[in-house]
């Protein structure tokens, strides 16, 4: 088991935690649409630098909110049957 030899001071504790806060990500403005979008990504609209990329978007966008979800639907006979366990 790892012992200190002295304890650290509040300093050198501060010292080291200088570099653990976090930043907020960093964004740009779509020139066709005027969106605002993470920087390297695509807008929510689907667009990348001016040109449309994808159709849709189907991940999270910048603020968090969902812009659509695939709905799987099952029927009875396709659901997955239980596993068998091995002893």
């Amino acid at each position: 088991m790892a012992v200190q030899q002295s304890k650290k001071s509040p300093s050198r504790r501060n010292m080291r935690r200088a570099h653990d806060s976090l930043t907020s990500p960093s964004l740009a403005v779509e020139p066709s649409t005027g969106e605002t979008h993470r920087r390297h990504h695509i807008s929510p609209n689907g667009y990348y630098r001016g040109k449309k990329s994808h159709s849709e978007k189907r991940r999270l966008s910048v603020a968090g909110s969902l812009l659509r979800e695939p709905t799987i639907e099952r029927s009875d006979s396709q659901a997955p049957k239980p596993r068998l366990c091995r002893t």
